[in-house]
């Protein structure tokens, strides 16, 4: 008993020396056990351990396991954030600096790993309190024709978790694959600086008609001028990943057969006060928010256009250049030719981009002929 009185009379600086060292074990069964065993000896170092322990939270279920793990780890975690009334401020959820839940499988294997009720409860109370930075990730793999999941099929609890996480002032990165009809304004509001959308539609809903969704838009990238890829001459970094379609987990992501034209209602000021749609379920009804978000970092395999989900005004009125103005990091994950003209079309308007890598997943050979392109017409400089 006396012990753990002794521990605590120790310096702070010799008690984090301590749990830095125990958090640097390279086996990973054994760090986490030893941070187990830290956590009981006094409730100080319990902060600490937990701190250690839960900084990154990584679920993954794949089709041909019993899901009842996962549901088993995703209710534990639910049950010990829930245990603690400070849980968001100072506890475990406050702890949880990177959250990614990654499902694969059959329809019948992910539906229901989204339905438990734990999950809305994880996400309504990780991102609340503490420093920056902040990820979330929630990526859904379902192989055949229709591999993506409807978001108003998902539950009203998931959706309003998922729009109050996404628009947390300490939220900065944030990834989301396999979804169709995400909301066009999932971003209002949001401070991420850098995302990875793959696999994914987008829409707008309109209050007095949920229903209907406006006329399509023509394709983005439609009248491309230059099809050439030129890079900044202060970038510095430039990768380009050859895969076959085949074998990645990420092959063949279904594109949206009707993109929408926003049907917003709002002031044509800089900073306006929207009315929430009603596929996004509001954490901050009436909130103002800037009418662009400026990112760092985008990942994209252009599944959707990418400026409709940046710019907020209500008839994309903001420039191409004024939306890309902070951005330095362009990852395209690329299908086919018209991936090259849609990448085009963001790289002439975003001049300061430092690094970009291009990722090949193409089902057939593509060339520069039946690209369109002359041979010099791809260069860098």
């Amino acid at each position: 008993m006396k012990a753990p009185a002794d521990l605590e009379n120790l310096p702070q600086e010799l008690k984090d020396l301590i749990v830095d060292h125990i958090s640097q074990i390279s086996d990973d069964r054994e760090r986490i056990q030893t941070l187990c065993s830290t956590a009981l000896v006094s409730r100080r170092f319990r902060y600490w351990a937990h701190k250690r322990l839960f900084a990154t939270v990584v679920l993954r279920g794949r089709h041909g396991k019993a899901p009842t793990a996962l549901i088993r780890r995703l209710n534990d975690l639910s049950e010990l954030i829930q245990a603690d009334p400070h849980s968001e401020k100072t506890g475990i959820a406050s702890h949880i600096r990177s959250f990614t839940l990654s499902l694969g499988g059959h329809r019948s294997y992910v539906v229901p790993l989204l339905e438990e009720d734990s999950l809305p409860i994880i996400l309504q109370k990780i991102h609340r309190a503490g420093s920056r930075p902040r990820s979330l990730s929630i990526l859904l793999f379902m192989p055949g024709d229709n591999d993506q999941l409807d978001w108003m099929s998902m539950s009203h609890e998931l959706r309003r978790a998922l729009v109050g996480v996404s628009r947390s002032t300490l939220l900065t990165t944030l990834r989301l694959r396999g979804i169709r009809n995400l909301p066009r304004d999932i971003l209002a509001g949001s401070s991420v600086g850098n995302i990875k959308f793959n696999n994914i539609s987008i829409k707008d809903y309109n209050h007095e008609d949920c229903g209907r969704i406006t006329p399509p838009s023509p394709p983005f990238g439609c009248g491309l001028h230059c099809y050439g890829l030129a890079l900044p001459q202060n970038a510095s970094d430039v990768s380009v990943q050859v895969g076959s379609g085949a074998a990645s987990s990420e092959a063949s992501p279904v594109v949206p057969s009707a993109l929408c034209l926003p049907v917003f209602s709002a002031t044509k000021h800089s900073t306006q006060t929207i009315a929430p749609p009603f596929g996004v379920l509001p954490s901050s009804e009436g909130r103002p928010y800037p009418d662009a978000l400026q990112l760092e970092s985008i990942e994209t395999d252009h599944t959707f256009p990418i400026l409709h989900l940046l710019d907020f005004s209500p008839t994309l009125s903001n420039s191409k250049e004024k939306v890309f103005k902070r951005l330095r990091n362009l990852t395209m994950n690329i299908k086919d030719t018209d991936g090259f003209r849609k990448t085009a079309e963001i790289f002439e308007t975003a001049p300061f981009v430092e690094k970009l890598e291009i990722k090949l997943n193409c089902k057939y050979k593509i060339t520069l002929s039946n690209m369109g392109l002359k041979a010099d017409a791809l260069y860098f400089f």
